[in-house]
Order: C-alpha cells, then structure tokens, then sequence
C-alpha cells in the first residue's frame, strides 16, 4: 500500500481497540490479512488523510476522547510536572549562560577529568552470579551479588516477563512511572502508585530494543528492530519530532536534528553494531556508546571527540 505525505502528519492513538472502532465507523475492513497493528495504525492515517479538515478534527477528537480515566489522569500529571521541570531548567540555563566562557570551559573541562576517573572506578566493579541462577534457583530469590568501588555489596533478584523478551525497564526522571519496553513492538507505561499499566504504546512494527527520557520527564524516545527511532510526548500520546543521537547496525553513532529530519553527523564510533547511545542528562556536554566490540566510549559534545574507551569485557 502507498501512503500519502499528508497522512504521516495525523497522529492517532497507537492502542488497537479505538484504531479498530474508527475503522469500522469509516466502513472500512477492521483488520486485513496478515496485517500488524503498526500496519493497521498506517492504513487509518491514510484512510483519514483523505478526508476534510472538519472531518479530521471530528475523528481525532473522538479517539482520543476514548482513552480511559486513569491515562487522562496520568496525562495531565505529566503536563503539570514538565511543565515545572522546564521552568527549573530554563532559569538554570539562564544563570549558566551568563556564566563568562572561559569559566564554563573550565567546568567541562573538569567534567571530563571527572568522567575519566569514574570510568577507571567502574572498572574496579565485580558481579558474581549464584550457581544455579536460570537453573534451579528461584527468580524471586537471590541470583546476583555486586560489589562497588563505593564500598557497596548489593543482592539482586530476578523477574519473569514471559513470553516476550523486556529489553529496557526505565524510570522517567518523576520516579512516579515505570516504563518498559517489549518484543511485542510495545513499549508499557505503568503507574507506580497504583500499581497497573495503564498506556499499552504501540508504533514500532518489529521488537521495541531501548527507550529514553528527555529531563523534563515529558518526551521519550523509542529505538525499535524496525530500524526507526520515533519520538513521543508522553503528555498525549503522539508520535512527535525533536533532537536524538542513535546507534545502529553500521557501527555509526548518528546525531540527527529532527527539526528539518536531517542527519547532521556521523561518528564512526565503533567497529560493531551500537547497541546504546546515552547523551549526559542535563547539559548533554557528553554522549556515551556501547557496541558490539565490547567497548565503551564516550564522546565530548558539539566536538564530537574520543574523550574515553572502555574495553571490559570479552
């Protein structure tokens, strides 16, 4: 099937059960043969596309209408605490600003002499496995102990999630979620107040691989086995356009400006696939790669040069 350029601009809710109703409203099939759900969602955008403007509002006021209590609750709380968090963040990058430059490099400078040294400590970290972890031991007892350059010794426990593969359990900077992503395409938003999943997000057409959060806790990012990365504003649900550094099967890290979806650089970052990109959680003065090659490594930003290698593992 063809899409039309108009069609990728409707958002619409990634939950099955209202895609499906709208389709039946629109007298159309709810479900054609073989067809996936991040198919389906494809095929309602573009069967809307076609409408009018009016007829489009009607629609998308309808389905998103639909959602449950507790998701519109949720919704409005995380407007309510981004918004405040982008505030926060807004005034702190006003006093940093008027910070002179030369005492801001000083600052990063220090940062990266700081980096390094926590990259020669973590080195001095062990995890020791129990003898029977995924044979006879009990999940819901201890599995792994950890000991830590901090003077630190952790037990840990493991979790099922059959059938389906988790391949990242995240919490959003307002600790009040949980988020998990899946190999069923999802990704699941839970409330930990109350204990229940309450957003089933649905937009990847392959296993969903990694997740993370911008600091105002109200975006998040997706890296799916579709090979698209999609961004996503957890205040509504939809599919959003904003800025991300990715990793990928051609042992490239990609820094994408998404404002015009350009890629604005490549670094050849490794020798095998990357797996994780992570950018420095506030200033963003870093990004972190992990690859394939059994290495990790750092890169200073807008520079975008090595500042530390990591090979611990085999």
């Amino acid at each position: 099937m063809v899409y039309s350029d108009k069609h990728r601009k409707i958002n619409v809710p990634t939950d099955n059960v209202p895609i499906q109703a709208t389709l039946r409203q629109l007298e159309q099939p709810i479900c054609l043969f073989g067809e996936r759900p991040a198919e389906r969602r494809r095929r309602l955008q573009n069967l809307i596309s076609s409408l009018s403007d009016n007829e489009i509002a009607k629609i998308l006021l309808a389905l998103y209408h639909d959602e449950p209590d507790e998701l519109q609750t949720a919704r409005y709380w995380i407007a309510e605490y981004a918004l405040s968090r982008a505030k926060e963040r807004i005034e702190k990058l006003k006093e940093y600003v008027a910070i002179p430059e030369v005492y801001r490099t000083a600052n990063i400078q220090g940062l990266y002499r700081e980096l390094r040294e926590w990259f020669m400590q973590t080195l001095n970290n062990t995890r020791f496995w129990h003898p029977q972890s995924t044979l006879a031991q009990d999940p819901a007892m201890i599995n792994l102990a950890s000991s830590s350059f901090d003077g630190s010794v952790k037990l840990w426990n493991l979790q099922s999630h059959a059938p389906f593969r988790v391949s990242k359990v995240k919490f959003p900077s307002s600790g009040r979620f949980l988020v998990t992503t899946c190999h069923d395409h999802s990704g699941r938003l839970w409330d930990l107040e109350t204990q229940e999943e309450i957003l089933p997000q649905e937009g990847h057409s392959k296993a969903v691989h990694d997740i993370t959060f911008h600091c105002d806790g109200s975006l998040s990012a997706t890296a799916g086995m579709d090979t698209y990365g999609r961004i996503w504003d957890l205040r509504t649900g939809r599919c959003i356009i904003y800025h991300i550094a990715t990793g990928s099967e051609d042992n490239l890290c990609k820094i994408w400006d998404l404002r015009p979806i350009k890629n604005v650089y490549n670094i050849a970052a490794h020798e095998s696939l990357v797996s994780t990109v992570k950018f420095q959680r506030t200033e963003g003065h870093y990004l972190v790669t992990v690859s394939y090659d059994n290495t990790i490594k750092s890169w200073t930003h807008p520079i975008w040069s090595a500042l530390y290698s990591s090979k611990g593992h085999e």
